[in-house]
């Protein structure tokens, strides 16, 4: 199955005879945009970055649903050490960054979210 299609499954109780419309929609969610970077500010270009949202419900394009918990979502930064991510839930987005043996995490809920790596 293609992992950016959710299953969903609804229960629709019908009388006989009973005819009903049912209309599945999907939000729009919000552009976000990832920028990753050392410690002094300089862009790490293609980073590891996994985002994950907290309590998501229901199912959208940019991360997928199972059982009702949210599957992490894996991209790379580009050159400029920035990835968009078109249509991501509304709600606060959780960051992990690594590039090497250094890593970052940052969470927010905003257009941008910056994540800074460090040694570990």
């Amino acid at each position: 199955m293609d992992p950016g299609v959710v299953p969903v499954s609804l229960d629709v109780a019908l009388a006989a005879g009973e005819r009903r419309h049912v209309a599945l929609r999907e939000p729009a969610g919000r552009s976000l945009t990832v920028l990753v970077h050392d410690e002094f500010g300089v862009p790490v270009p293609f980073a590891h970055v996994t985002l994950s949202i907290g309590d998501l419900i229901g199912a959208h394009r940019s991360v997928a649903v199972i059982e009702g918990r949210t599957q992490d979502m894996i991209v790379h930064a580009g050159l400029d050490g920035r990835r968009r991510v078109p249509h991501a839930p509304d709600g606060v987005v959780h960051a992990v960054a690594t590039y090497g043996t250094r890593r970052g995490r940052a969470e927010g809920s905003g257009a941008t979210l910056t994540v800074t790596l460090g040694q570990e």
